[in-house]
């Protein structure tokens, strides 16, 4: 999802910079999406902290 937001909202800029007509619904949603992202990698989360948060520690043969 990230590298997606990442190329809408850059693709919205430039568009924005050249004077060409932008979509502020594309560039307002990749702009939430690039900033949740950034606020989920700046926590020290991602989906396994959540899932070892949720099911308890890995049993020793999968780890």
């Amino acid at each position: 999802m990230f590298i997606g937001d990442l190329r809408d909202l850059t693709k919205q800029g430039l568009h924005w910079a050249r004077g060409e007509e932008t979509d502020e619904v594309i560039a307002a949603l990749a702009t939430i999406g690039v900033v949740a992202s950034a606020a989920q990698l700046a926590s020290g989360q991602d989906s396994r902290c959540r899932l070892a948060q949720t099911h308890g520690p890995l049993r020793r043969d999968l780890r």
